[in-house]
C-alpha cells in the first residue's frame, strides 16, 4: 500500500482523503473529533503536514470540525491546543505535503488587488442595472456573479510579472509572509513589489463579470 496512516491502508490519495472528508462531515459543526477519529488524523498530519511541529505547538488536546471562515458552507478542521489557542489546519495533500511558493504568491497578490477587482464589479453592475453573464444567460447582481480575468487569466499576469521582476521560488519566500496561525491567506510584505504588482494589474488586467456557472464551468473551456 502507497499509504498507511494509524495502520489504515490506502492505494491512493484519492481513497485516503475521501476517508478524511467522511470524518470532517460526519456529525455536527464545531464538536471534536471522536479519540479513534483524532488519533487518525494526528497521524495523518504527523506523518504528511510540513509544518505541522508548528501546527501542534505545546500540544494538541483536540481536533475539531468548523466551517471554514472563507468559504461559508465548506468545513475546515481546527485544532485546539493544551494552552487553549487555536488554529486552522489544511487536509489537503497537495497543500500541506510540500511547498508552494508560486501558489502562496498568487494567493496573496490576488487579496492585494481585490480592492480593484471589487471596484471594477460595482462600477459595472451600477452602470449595467440589466446586466446578464455573456457565456450562460443568468441575471447577474452584487451577490451573483464573479469577477473573471479573461486573456490573460490570473495566472499568467502573475507568470509574467514574475519574469519581468526575475522572482524565483527563493525570491518569493523573502516577499511573502512566513505561516502564522489562522493565516486565512499569504500577504506581500515587500513594499516594492507590493506598489508594483498593484499598478501592474491596474493597467493590464482584462476584466470581465460572469455568473458564478459561468465562471466556474463555461470559461474554463474557453
Amino acid at each position: 500500500m502507497k499509504y498507511c496512516v494509524n495502520s489504515t491502508p490506502f492505494n491512493t490519495v484519492k481513497e485516503l482523503e475521501e476517508h478524511i472528508r467522511s470524518i470532517l462531515y460526519d456529525g455536527r459543526v464545531n464538536e471534536p473529533l471522536s479519540q479513534q477519529d483524532f488519533e487518525f488524523m494526528y497521524d495523518y498530519f504527523q506523518q504528511f503536514h510540513i509544518e505541522f511541529d508548528q501546527k501542534e505547538g505545546c500540544g494538541i488536546r483536540e481536533i475539531r470540525k468548523v466551517v471554514e471562515p472563507m468559504y461559508g458552507k465548506c468545513r475546515g478542521f481546527q485544532i485546539v491546543r493544551i494552552d487553549g489557542s487555536t488554529t486552522d489546519i489544511s487536509y489537503k495533500f497537495s497543500n500541506i505535503s510540500k511547498k508552494r511558493p508560486f501558489h502562496d504568491l498568487k494567493a496573496a497578490l490576488r487579496q492585494l488587488i481585490e480592492p480593484q477587482v471589487y471596484a471594477f464589479k460595482k462600477q459595472y453592475l451600477d452602470e449595467y442595472k440589466n446586466a446578464t453573464c455573456s457565456l450562460t444567460g443568468e441575471p447577474l447582481h452584487m451577490g451573483y456573479c464573479h469577477v473573471d480575468h479573461f486573456k490573460p487569466t490570473f495566472h499568467e499576469m502573475v507568470q509574467q510579472f514574475c519574469l519581468i521582476h526575475g522572482i524565483g521560488d527563493s525570491e518569493i519566500e523573502r516577499i511573502i509572509s512566513p505561516p502564522t496561525d489562522n493565516q486565512l491567506y499569504p500577504e506581500i510584505i515587500d513594499s516594492d513589489i507590493k506598489t508594483s504588482f498593484y499598478q501592474y494589474h491596474l493597467e493590464n488586467a482584462n476584466l470581465r463579470i460572469l455568473s458564478p456557472l459561468g465562471n466556474l464551468s463555461h470559461a474554463r473551456k474557453q
